[in-house]
Parts: C-alpha cells; structure tokens; sequence
C-alpha cells in the first residue's frame, strides 16, 4: 500500500511537470517570456507588490525578466501555486526557486536544468561536482546547432523550448540524452 501512494505521489509530480513545462511553451509561444541569463527573475518597477502571485501573473510575467528557472517558477505559480508577492519583489536566488520547484522537479533536475540553459558560464557546485557536466553542455551546444540555421529564436528561446520538450519527452524528468564514459 505505501509503494503504491509512493508510485501515486510520483506520478502527480511528475503530471504537473509536465504541465509546467507545456505552459512554458505556450507562454514562449505567444512570446509573453522575458528571458535573461545570469538571474533566476529580476522583477521591474511594475511588479506586483502586495497580494496573492498567482491572481497577478500575467502583470508579473510581463514585468520580469527570468531565466529557465524563473520560467518554471511563474508557469507553476500560474497552474497551481499560491505564492505572495511579497516574497518574490526583490528577486530571488536558486534556494528560493528550488524550494518551491521542488514540488514538481527533484533537486538534480533543477541543477540540471540550470546548467543547460546557462551553458558552461554557470558555475553551480552542485553541477561542477557532477559527471554530467560535460554532457549538459555537449547537450546545450548541439542543441544550438541544431536550430541554427532553422529558427529566428534566439539562443536563449531555444534552450528553454528544448528543455522543455525533454521534460515533457521523459514523462517530467529532464534527462540528459549524453553519458560521459569514466
């Protein structure tokens, strides 16, 4: 019975990152997505200041710049969470954002994904410990070559429609399709 709940627990997890990641599309997609590299979200001026995220994405979304994080971040805020704003006016940092993805990503999903979206300028130590590595960034640079000369996205676009779709292809777990022989 407990593996059961386990198993039940993981699949809803895994349901809404799922949905996160194809809300993430759907928002690139209408072009409603700030990205930055190098913050996880930077709020502008016309942040919402008081209240409940959630009822207030959209002025959210459209006063921010956000990373791949951050992108996940404001699309689970928008489908399930119910975050202050309060809490996220100022910005934030990878602890903030990881405690709150990790309702829906595991921890190694989250370095993961940094990694391959800020690509080889990101040192995490989590990551740089890690043999993935260099996969996330052999990863990330066929990725770019891959759309080069088919997209007028930019590198930025790129990286978060496909990690996207990784996430969505691996049943809402980011996999690195590379292994690093040891």
């Amino acid at each position: 019975m407990k593996t059961l709940k386990k198993q039940t627990a993981l699949s809803r997890k895994r349901q809404k990152a799922i949905a996160i990641a194809k809300d993430v599309l759907k928002r690139l997609k209408l072009d409603k997505i700030r990205l930055f590299s190098g913050n996880y979200i930077t709020p502008f001026y016309k942040f919402p200041s008081f209240g409940s995220l959630q009822q207030q994405i959209d002025e959210a979304e459209t006063n921010c710049e956000v990373c791949a994080l951050g992108g996940l971040f404001l699309s689970s805020v928008r489908l399930y969470n119910k975050e202050n704003c309060e809490d996220w006016k100022h910005g934030t940092d990878f602890d903030d954002l990881k405690d709150s993805l990790k309702k829906y990503f595991s921890i190694s999903d989250l370095v993961l994904i940094e990694g391959m979206f800020e690509g080889i300028t990101w040192n995490s130590e989590s990551l740089s410990r890690s043999r993935n590595k260099d996969d996330v960034n052999k990863y990330r640079k066929e990725t770019l070559k891959r759309h080069k000369k088919k997209s007028t996205k930019t590198q930025l676009e790129i990286i978060l429609k496909e990690i996207c779709e990784n996430i969505i292809r691996n049943d809402g777990s980011f996999v690195v399709p590379y292994k690093t022989t040891e």
